[in-house]
């Protein structure tokens, strides 16, 4: 790892950094070049592929230059100064929380025999690291049967109309659609093509049923294990001012949650019960905090604050745990780290004009007392 040559090995488990040693590679932009041995005509455009975990040093804008002879870049590799140099394509990259190859198409079909790659930003501000750097002569012979699996997949299981954490069926037929259209088409572009790729995934989430504002849910973990040792699920409730776990309960308004969009990809989740805010996995507020909501599988999510890892529940042990609080723990779908949003209706209705009745037979013997 490290070697310039590991980003050009067909290898994904093995990837170029930028200086780390003496930290001279810290401090961006920074790049490699590639002598491709001859003059290269016809390329079409480029993919990117980030190290292994989206790790230090993953692009998130990259610049790509064409030459016949060998860069100069004893004055660094601003724009500025490589203005003489032919500059292919300048991209900008976004990653949802998973690996995936980044494709560009150039313009132009570009020619020479040199290739400089600069990365002016990365997710850590920092260093540069590339696991794969291909370029392409024919990018639609590359990606259509990349992308006609993707298009002629059965996404029937996860699919429901109502079920949060699953595809609208309406949404997901018309993304298909459009997708199919697109990769099946002879007068595609590159362009088209690329993004299509570059977006499928994203797409695909667009199409999920997400907590909507102004309903109520119980918080269910995913966790096989408890139905399998005990016959029972487990969900999150409020305990005093702290999120805690243990059976599921319907009839309990402190297993209650409205969850609702914050407006920028986040959500905040505040208990009926308490009428506070989950904070941390820890804390519970006044105000609102949002959270993500980080889809794992048909139904299944991770909830996370920020770049903490998932909520998870502590002690859990192997599914013989009874209860206990919430942790922090990265866990894929039916984890201890894996919840699931069951939208409570009618049950949920009466529970909160019970409690609504209760509160006011109180405040009003209180007042008669006075």
């Amino acid at each position: 790892d490290g070697r310039i040559a590991a980003a050009i090995d067909g290898n994904e488990a093995t990837y170029y950094h930028s200086d780390w040693y003496t930290g001279s590679g810290s401090a961006l932009p920074q790049y490699f070049i590639i002598d491709m041995g001859a003059t290269v005509s016809d390329i079409e455009g480029f993919a990117y592929l980030p190290r292994p975990n989206n790790g230090n040093g993953t692009s998130t804008r990259m610049r790509v230059y064409f030459s016949d002879s060998e860069f100069n870049v004893s004055g660094g590799v601003s724009k500025e100064n490589l203005s003489s140099y032919t500059l292919a394509a300048e991209a900008t990259f976004s990653y949802g929380g998973t690996r995936e190859y980044k494709l560009v198409p150039f313009e132009e079909k570009q020619s020479g025999r040199y290739v400089l790659v600069v990365s002016d930003a990365s997710t850590s501000g920092t260093y540069f690291t590339c696991a794969e750097f291909y370029l392409f002569n024919d990018m639609r012979s590359y990606l259509t049967p990349k992308l006609l699996p993707l298009v002629e997949a059965d996404y029937s299981a996860s699919t429901d109309a109502a079920k949060v954490g699953y595809y609208n069926p309406t949404a997901l037929n018309t993304f298909i659609s459009s997708m199919t259209g697109i990769v099946e088409s002879a007068s595609s572009t590159n362009s088209e093509l690329c993004d299509a790729y570059n977006n499928f995934a994203s797409g695909l989430l667009s199409c999920l049923n997400m907590p909507e504002a102004g309903k109520v849910y119980r918080i269910v973990n995913c966790f096989p294990g408890y139905y399998t040792n005990q016959s029972v699920e487990k969900a999150m409730y409020a305990n005093g001012t702290t999120p805690y776990w243990a059976n599921d309960a319907t009839d309990n308004l402190a297993y209650c949650w409205a969850v609702a969009p914050m407006g920028d990809g986040t959500y905040s989740i505040r208990n009926l019960n308490n009428c506070q805010y989950i904070q941390a996995t820890n804390a519970m507020g006044a105000s609102a905090t949002g959270l993500n909501l980080v889809w794992l599988a048909a139904g299944q999510f991770n909830i996370k604050k920020g770049n903490e890892s998932a909520f998870h529940t502590n002690g859990h042990d192997g599914g013989a745990g009874v209860s206990g609080n919430i942790v922090t723990w990265n866990g894929g779908a039916n984890s201890a780290s894996s919840w699931r949003f069951e939208e409570m209706t009618a049950g949920a209705a009466d529970l909160v004009k019970a409690e609504l009745s209760a509160l006011v037979s109180d405040n009003a013997s209180k007042h008669a007392a006075v």
